[in-house]
């Protein structure tokens, strides 16, 4: 049986009902920033947490691009775009006038 080893950039811990939370860069699809929180949106589930969307963006990798004030996009679960937003399956996510030029390189 061959056994898969993580490595240390497959994943970030996020702080989450006072417990630390293993969330795999591959399941999120996006995430939302709420006032003083962020949404993050897995393949399964949601989970709220207290950062800053522009702090959070810092931690991620470059497979995740800044779309709009308030979402960054994981770039592997786009389905679609236009030059206005992005679909992810069936949601769409607004595509910012200062973001326009992150969209460029897809």
């Amino acid at each position: 049986m061959k056994k898969t080893t993580l490595k240390k950039d497959d994943f970030i811990f996020i702080r989450e009902d006072r417990k630390q939370v293993k969330v795999f860069y591959d399941n999120i699809l996006y995430i939302e920033s709420v006032k003083d929180y962020i949404k993050i949106h897995l393949s399964n589930k949601t989970r709220l947490i207290k950062y800053s969307l522009t702090a959070f963006e810092d931690r991620l990798d470059e497979r995740f691009i800044r779309t709009h004030r308030s979402y960054i996009v994981n770039r592997d679960k786009i389905t679609a775009y236009t030059k206005q937003d992005i679909e992810i399956d069936a949601i769409e996510i607004p595509i910012g006038e200062n973001y326009k030029m992150n969209i460029s390189d897809l």
